[in-house]
């Protein structure tokens, strides 16, 4: 048959590895949560000293939960570097039908910027290892002092890594999307044969919804330096009181960031959408071809998951607000004590709040899990015809 689709194997092979990488991000999110509680516990249990560092258990959990989301994410990178390596294997030996995949130059090009990165990637990661235990081994042997805050010198480290980690990760994106346009024009130069590609329209318009992405999360990154750097220079800055709450213009500052990070968020969310209708509103008027879109039954259901996911994500950052804004009542009402922790109230909103999240994110994924699987068993259940589209 001329098969354009991908076939049954190679589908479940995908959702096989989409599985595999959601039990692995589960798995380490919920060690995750159970050190944080450990540490909680630890922390609110700690009685009849002014306890400046962790303890060598709290730091050797640390240290093993560390070791564990390293160990999990190789795992996920070689199980998906094997899953790469086996669809190149089957795009290599496919013959009998029009080539739908990239040329060995794009391909080329992205391998190498994929093995750049990871290799950053690795040599940040090593440096922030020895980094944490020059620190640890510093913090160790210091006595006869009351260090509230680190030195100069592992300041001007974590500041360098930090500058260093950020400019490596914006040379691989500029690169990344340097490659991206290149390859946009190749597809709209590309002619004499059946349109089975986007238009050259699309592709720009996805082109620049990316390109608008990008930059607003650069300035929101950036906005979020800025304000650890003024919080940073404060603390340092503040001689002469014990000061164990945030001053007025701290608060404001943070606040500002929040919103501003919340507008932005709102700004790309409102551009994709509209980017998406025109899309839909382009598809619909197609005409002169064959339907590559999904039937309205898959449609509606994926739009019924897409309003779930968002309903519940408002939600929960209303509830949040509304948390934040009671914490900040209190604090600020609070006279006559030295409060080091937040009350029983406090802490138990909280973390209703973190479990509901959880709880409403879970099932939102199992819900997509079903779906694709779902999907998985049409494509595999399509045969003896010209498949031109699902269902």
């Amino acid at each position: 048959r001329d098969a354009k689709a991908l076939d049954p194997e190679i589908v479940s092979a995908r959702l096989k590895v989409s599985e595999e990488r959601q039990r692995a991000k589960e798995k380490q999110e919920q060690a995750l949560r159970e050190h944080k509680q450990e540490i909680g516990r630890r922390v609110s249990n700690a009685t009849g000293r002014d306890a400046k560092s962790l303890d060598t258990e709290v730091e050797a959990a640390r240290k093993k939960a560390a070791e564990e989301r390293s160990r999990q994410k190789s795992a996920t990178q070689e199980q998906l570097q094997a899953h790469v390596r086996d669809l190149q294997k089957r795009l290599a030996n496919a013959t009998g039908r029009d080539a739908k995949a990239l040329d060995a130059e794009v391909e080329a090009a992205r391998q190498r910027v994929a093995k750049a990165k990871a290799a950053e990637k690795a040599r940040q990661e090593e440096m922030l290892r020895q980094q944490n235990k020059d620190i640890y081994t510093k913090v160790r042997s210091s006595t006869g002092r009351d260090a509230k805050a680190l030195d100069p010198e592992v300041e001007a480290a974590r500041r360098a890594a930090a500058e260093e980690k950020r400019r490596a990760k914006e040379e691989a994106e500029a690169q990344l999307a340097e490659e991206n346009r290149s390859f946009g024009k190749r597809l709209a130069s590309t002619g004499a044969r059946d349109a089975k590609a986007l238009d050259p329209e699309i592709v720009s318009a996805r082109l620049k919804v990316s390109e608008e992405r990008q930059r607003a999360k650069e300035k929101q990154e950036q906005a979020l330096r800025e304000h650890k750097q003024e919080i940073g220079r404060r603390v340092s800055n503040a001689t002469g009181r014990d000061a164990k709450s945030l001053d007025t213009e701290v608060e404001a500052a943070r606040k500002k960031a929040a919103e501003e990070r919340s507008r932005q968020k709102s700004a790309t969310q409102e551009q994709l959408q509209a980017h998406v209708r025109d899309l839909q509103k382009r598809l619909a008027n197609a005409t002169g071809r064959d339907a590559k879109a999904l039937d309205a039954e898959v449609e509606a259901a994926r739009q019924r998951v897409a309003k779930a996911k968002a309903a519940e994500k408002a939600r929960q950052e209303e509830m949040l607000r509304q948390q934040n804004k009671d914490i900040y009542t209190k604090v600020r009402s609070s006279t006559g004590r030295d409060a080091k922790a937040l009350d029983p109230e406090v802490e138990a909103a909280r973390r209703a709040a973190a479990e509901e999240k959880r709880r409403a994110k879970e099932e939102a994924e199992a819900q997509l899990a079903e779906e694709n699987r779902s999907f998985g068993k049409r494509l595999a259940s399509t045969g003896a015809r010209d498949a031109k589209a699902l269902d």
